[in-house]
């Protein structure tokens, strides 16, 4: 299936995070820049941590985030029955970007195919995303992105080994918590606030927190690019969640 390409929405706090979070990693990584950083946690200077503090506690707070963040948690929801509000928020927010909300009923029964979500007894014709489109997308958006290559090797990575989310959508698992993403981030946030001459921050944390800034950036464009930004926001909020021995 064709791919067109991403039509990220950025905010200038976007744009900082992934900027500084990509420092992070080349701070602990100076002369490589295949993203092979090697150990399990970064060192995070004093200076650096209370920037990221700052900026990730706008960014937790932001109606973007915390919209594409409650979405995201509803539809990784394998057992919900009224997905209600969950198809409100993807259409009100399609419209607030531009596209129309006709034939809306179809729209949303394409987007949960592609998905791998149930469908209503008619079927749409439409069948869920692969592993391999998906990882080809997140690397087509980071490159769109322009995330610096270090980084974006570390989120490729990170998607890469995530690929169970598609058959624990299939099994109709609940993946996420409501609220589970901006408590992941805040715990971060916390976390580094108590920065003194330095602090070790597991890489997932850094690195799951800059997928949620790339993907949330194309989560309701289009439908491929709006299923591949809830799969890798799924992906990346899980390796917030869990310690690294976890992934």
């Amino acid at each position: 299936m064709a791919i067109y390409p991403p039509q990220p929405l950025l905010t200038s706090i976007d744009k900082e995070l992934l900027v500084l979070l990509a420092k992070v990693v080349l701070e602990q990584n100076r002369h490589s820049y295949d993203g092979n950083v090697g150990e399990d946690h970064l060192l995070i200077s004093d200076e650096d941590a209370a920037e990221l503090c700052d900026l990730l506690t706008e960014y937790a707070n932001s109606h973007a985030f915390m919209r594409a963040a409650t979405f995201t948690e509803m539809v990784s929801d394998g057992r919900l029955s009224d997905d209600s509000k969950a198809r409100e928020i993807y259409l009100k927010t399609r419209s607030e970007r531009g596209r129309k909300r006709v034939l809306s009923s179809r729209q949303w029964a394409d987007f949960r195919a592609r998905l791998g979500l149930a469908v209503p007894a008619y079927s749409t014709g439409v069948v869920p995303m692969d592993s391999i489109q998906f990882v080809e997308m997140e690397v087509r958006l980071l490159r769109a992105l322009r995330v610096h290559p270090a980084l974006e090797k570390l989120i490729e990575d990170l998607v890469i080994r995530r690929s169970d989310i598609f058959e624990r959508i299939e099994r109709r698992e609940q993946i996420l918590s409501p609220g589970q993403i901006r408590r992941s981030v805040m715990f971060l946030v916390e976390h580094l606030r108590g920065s003194l001459g330095g602090i070790h921050v597991p890489k997932n944390q850094i690195v799951g927190v800059a997928t949620l800034v790339s993907d949330v950036t194309v989560m309701f464009s289009t439908r491929d690019w709006g299923v591949a930004g809830t799969l890798s926001t799924m992906a990346g909020a899980l390796a917030m969640s869990v310690p690294e021995t976890g992934m």
